[in-house]
């Protein structure tokens, strides 16, 4: 799901509008499809099946004409366990209790800082 940017984008189920577009993989490979660097400066402890991971992680892309970086969304699906695993052995040496310096954000309920 993709969210526009407004100020009063909230969701109404079973509404149509533009505040809230669901994105195919189908429209990876047209003209729509782009890509965004971005990258990872939280994580949240996993649960379940997921315990002993980080489950999601918050990222971030860098703003250029405010010089700082911007939290954009927190991802949790799309990863298969092992993934889940490599992903924490190369964070885990990368936690800290506060977040980056440049960093805009509005979640404060991150299990840990990267």
């Amino acid at each position: 799901m993709v969210k526009t940017l407004t100020t009063n984008a909230t969701y109404e189920p079973s509404k149509r509008s533009f505040n809230w577009l669901k994105l195919k993989k189908d429209y990876l490979d047209s003209e729509i499809g782009d890509s965004l660097d971005l990258v990872v400066v939280g994580a949240y402890y996993g649960v379940g099946k997921r315990t002993g991971t980080f489950g999601s992680f918050l990222l971030a892309c860098w703003n250029d004409d405010r010089e700082r970086l911007e939290t954009v969304c927190k991802v949790g699906t799309g990863f298969s366990d092992e993934s889940l695993k490599e992903n924490y052995e190369l964070l885990k040496d990368l936690v800290t209790d506060r977040p980056p310096n440049n960093l805009k954000f509005k979640d404060k309920n991150v299990d840990v800082w990267l």
